[in-house]
């Protein structure tokens, strides 16, 4: 699909140089960077969707985890050795 875009001269040419390095034509530069900017949006989307379920019912605070277990689940990442 064709379109027409308007960007500044400046970041046009930051892509131009940017398509230059790595060899790109400029079509590879400006789909990979809608790309990673609409994962990172989608990311960042889901990380806030998480922060509001994660706890649950504040009602309920006694059967929440501790916060590092907590934050361990949220990032994934591995419990903390004794």
């Amino acid at each position: 699909m064709k379109t027409t875009v308007e960007l500044s001269d400046a970041l046009l040419e930051e892509a131009r140089e940017l398509a230059q390095r790595r060899r790109w034509t400029m079509r590879m530069v400006l789909e990979e960077s809608l790309r990673s900017y609409l994962r990172e949006t989608s990311r960042s989307q889901k990380q806030r969707k998480l922060r509001h379920t994660v706890f649950g019912n504040p009602n309920r605070s006694s059967q929440q985890p501790p916060w590092p277990e907590t934050r361990n689940m949220i990032y994934g990442l591995p419990g903390e050795e004794s």
